[in-house]
């Protein structure tokens, strides 16, 4: 029996205003915006920035409350790509693909 198991959270704030991207044919839109996490550490704490694309029901809810500095928490899953950069090499990224975007700063 094959178990597929990719669930993530996390919570931090936008680093940018989301933006809101037109897709498919049907007039739908997804939602895009860099999470800045902290990750404390036992003699200075680090930074980590993850991508976040949202879609469904939640782009609304980004649209209307999320802005630069929100706090939010995200439930969703990791997305691996893989490319070629223009100078042939090859590139990969991990993204977060949010199903659930809850504001933790108080709007919405």
């Amino acid at each position: 029996m094959n178990v597929y198991i990719n669930q993530f959270t996390a919570a931090g704030r936008l680093t940018s205003d989301p933006q809101i991207i037109p897709y498919g044919k049907q007039g739908k839109e997804m939602a895009k915006f860099s999470l800045a996490m902290n990750k404390p550490g036992r003699f200075r704490n680090q930074t980590i920035f993850i991508d976040v694309s949202v879609f469904g029901g939640s782009v609304d809810f980004v649209k209307r409350f999320l802005k630069k500095g929100s706090l939010v928490f995200c439930v969703g899953e990791i997305d691996y790509s893989t490319w070629t950069d223009n100078l042939g090499e090859k590139r990969n990224t991990l993204s977060m693909k949010a199903y659930t975007v809850i504001s933790l700063t108080g709007a919405g």
